[in-house]
């Protein structure tokens, strides 16, 4: 039985990692905002396509952004909008700087397989998908500048910092190696002295949306 359930996994991986190769994402997942399924005949989920309307909101608000305006000004006009966001609820400021710094915008240098889950008992290497596999909303030339302006931000929010050398990395570069979200800083008041350290945050907050920018 042991050795049957192996063939089967062996046989499951294969067909996941091939799928990939084909530039076909072998996830049951909701595919991120500005991107939806297409199906087959049978109904089976098959590739990624634009969804043109999310798309053209994510153009919009990368466009603002690379030109100065800010997350929460952006945002704020998607709400007043009635724009509804990734969850079909608001939008809020982390979730829509992840979307635009998003790799896989550019339609290029996306991965599968690269998030590790500790407690599982097969562990499928990294692999590059092809490119297009997620259509390109932004331009590369576009992204470079919503990148440099996030780090511009993060830089001067570090230095605004009462303890900068303990948040050198709290811009949202640091991400955490498991499940791949950005970390933030946090402070453990302590008698012997104060304790610094990373970790995910449990619920997104403002606070926490203002650090990532």
């Amino acid at each position: 039985a042991e050795m049957e359930r192996e063939k089967i996994m062996d046989r499951t991986n294969t067909g996941r990692i091939n799928k990939a190769l084909e530039g076909k994402v072998p996830t049951g997942k909701k595919p991120p905002y500005g991107w939806k399924w297409t199906y087959t005949e049978n109904g089976e989920r098959d590739r990624i396509v634009l969804d043109e309307d999310q798309a053209k909101v994510l153009q919009r608000g990368a466009n603002e952004y690379a030109d100065g305006d800010s997350a929460d000004r952006i945002i704020g006009r998607f709400n007043a909008e009635g724009i509804p966001g990734p969850g079909g609820g608001k939008w809020y400021p982390g979730p829509f700087f992840r979307l635009i710094t998003d790799p896989r915008m550019t339609g290029k240098n996306a991965k599968i397989f690269d998030r590790t889950n500790k407690r599982a008992k097969n562990h499928l290497g990294e692999i590059d998908l092809p490119d297009g596999t997620y259509p390109q909303i932004l331009s590369e030339e576009l992204h470079a500048r919503i990148l440099t302006r996030a780090a511009m931000n993060a830089a001067a929010a570090t230095r605004r910092s009462s303890a900068p050398e303990q948040f050198l990395l709290r811009g949202g570069f640091a991400r955490c190696k498991y499940c791949g979200n950005a970390m933030q800083g946090y402070v453990h008041r302590k008698k012997k002295g104060d304790l610094y350290y990373y970790a995910v945050p449990r619920e997104p907050s403002a606070t926490t949306t203002q650090r990532r920018r």
